[in-house]
């Protein structure tokens, strides 16, 4: 087991919703230091999720959490395993998917002492029951309008209500199996998948055998293709014509040859076992067994056999063609994160950030200022109120304020001729400066009104408007359009990022993956 589901695990079992996780897996994925330890705290810092990675004193084993990840030397190889304590022993969960029982002296033996702990959620996110929840009821609904659409046929029909049932029921169970093994050969992580799959038994693995070369057979089919096309085929046509019946049951008998080669395969090419794979094998079984028993007597309607056949080739061409699209996604996914890798490293930004400063004066202007003045990052955003882009980016702005706020200064600007009498916002621009000099308390309160919540300029001004505006606030607000004008910057937003222009290959809001080494070098 990778060590980005090691850390899935730790945080479902600390009450981490599914959404929180999804970022993790993003944020790790593309992290620069990817797949260092660094990368995983560093991209749990980022949800805001506290975590630390130390070195612990063996003697002090005892007093660690209950559940931890741990760094370990096994077959002289360094690698993580997921930690349980109990009473008298400990359980882990190795990088293989293996779990495992010891005693606390034996697992002192190879651990080198490095912990990484995750801080439990104590909120208990009602978000990810109500995600899953939705999300079966999406799997079960069509399930049940086949079901009765089933039913409805089968008044017309001889067919009794025994059989039909069975083989829906085996179908449904099978068709459940097929998607399981879909998400394994696409490399999805399932929680429930990984419980059956990742037993303690080194000869069970789902996604090696799904993934393995034996697994492909005639022309190329694979074997985690038939099921979910084979089950599919028959919900439909069971439930849209229910003499079927006897199609389905026939064709299970035909895949019999078939589950003994899988068996094979698994037995003795690739020497793993698919829980999965097996479930598969017997529902057919029970289909074919269930089938003989029925019917004394196989009828031939070649009518039935060539519908039943031209359909499931439809269905296995659709099928196919959906599979390209997951694949191509996938590959996509990939290539955008190996990208995202590569943009997240900071020498990236950093030449990129040094290739456009803009002149000294920049040092003489004074803006609105949010947190402290000798924060080591210094963010100055040059606005207008009547820039719609203006309004992203002080909302970007804002955000990384309150989440960093004893690192970055931001320092709100104005690009805007107050010469231009005929300007209706010089209003806004003129009370928000004269509101930070003489009522500091009210700025952000006056800032969100109209970037965040955007009241009309009516309303703004009849809430905010001074009817004082000081020379300083004049004086002040033209310097800064000279500035722009002088530094060529005609337009708005502007991002400049300590003496040095925001590099446009970045969105505003990944600057804070270069926070500590923007920290450290300002510092």
């Amino acid at each position: 087991m990778l060590m980005e589901n090691l850390v899935i695990k730790y945080l479902q079992n600390n009450n981490y919703h599914q959404n929180v996780i999804n970022n993790f897996k993003e944020n790790y994925f593309s992290h620069p230091n990817y797949p260092s330890l660094f990368s995983v705290t560093d991209s749990l810092g980022f949800l805001g999720i506290e975590n630390f990675a130390v070195s612990v004193p063996k003697e002090h084993f005892r007093k660690l959490p209950e559940i931890f990840i741990a760094s370990v030397l096994l077959d002289n190889k360094t690698e993580f395993v997921l930690i349980k304590k109990k009473e008298k022993d400990i359980s882990y969960e190795n990088q293989n998917g293996q779990i495992l029982n010891i005693s606390f002296d034996e697992f002192k033996i190879f651990w080198d002492g490095v912990i990484l702990v995750i801080e439990e959620n104590e909120t208990k996110e009602n978000s990810d029951s109500s995600f899953r929840r939705n999300k079966m009821i999406r799997f079960i609904i069509p399930l049940i309008l086949l079901f009765f659409v089933g039913f409805l046929n089968l008044i017309d029909t001889q067919m009794l209500f025994l059989n039909y049932i069975t083989f829906l029921l085996l179908s449904m169970i099978g068709l459940m199996l097929s998607f399981f093994i879909i998400q394994e050969s696409l490399g999805e992580v399932n929680p429930f998948v990984s419980k059956i799959c990742n037993s303690s038994n080194k000869n069970i693995a789902c996604d090696f055998v799904v993934k393995s070369k034996e697994s492909k057979f005639f022309f190329a089919i694979n074997f985690s293709d038939l099921p979910i096309v084979f089950f599919l085929s028959n919900l439909l046509l069971i439930s849209l014509k229910p003499s079927f019946f006897i199609q389905i049951g026939f064709s299970s008998l035909l895949s019999v040859p078939v589950i003994i080669y899988s068996i094979y395969l698994q037995k003795f090419k690739v020497r793993k076992w698919c829980v999965l794979c097996l479930g598969v094998s017997v529902i057919l079984l029970l289909q074919a067994m269930f089938f003989l028993i029925s019917y004394k007597q196989i009828t031939w309607n070649i009518y039935n056999y060539s519908q039943y056949f031209i359909i499931t080739i439809i269905i296995w061409l659709i099928w196919k063609a959906v599979e390209k699209a997951l694949v191509n996604k996938n590959k996509m996914v990939s290539k955008n994160t190996i990208l995202s890798r590569f943009k997240r490293k900071f020498e990236v930004f950093e030449f990129l950030l040094n290739n456009n400063s803009v002149s000294e004066d920049i040092q003489t202007l004074n803006g609105i200022i949010i947190n402290k003045q000798l924060n080591p990052i210094k963010l100055r955003l040059f606005l207008s109120p009547s820039c719609g882009h203006c309004y992203t980016i002080y909302k970007e702005g804002i955000k990384l304020a309150k989440k960093y706020p004893e690192k970055i200064t931001i320092e709100i600007l104005f690009n805007v001729n107050i010469q231009n009498t005929e300007n209706p916002f010089i209003s806004v621009v003129e009370s928000l400066h004269e509101i930070f000099i003489s009522k500091k308390e009210d700025i952000l309160n006056t800032l969100d009104d109209w970037y965040l919540k955007e009241m009309t300029l009516e309303n703004w001004l009849r809430k905010w408007k001074q009817t004082q505006i000081s020379t300083t606030t004049r004086t002040e607000l033209e310097k800064q359009h000279l500035f722009c004008v002088e530094n060529d910057l005609r337009y708005t937003p502007i991002i400049i990022l300590g003496k040095n222009m925001y590099p446009d290959d970045f969105v505003l809001e990944e600057l804070k993956y270069f926070i500590s080494d923007l920290e450290e070098k300002n510092g």
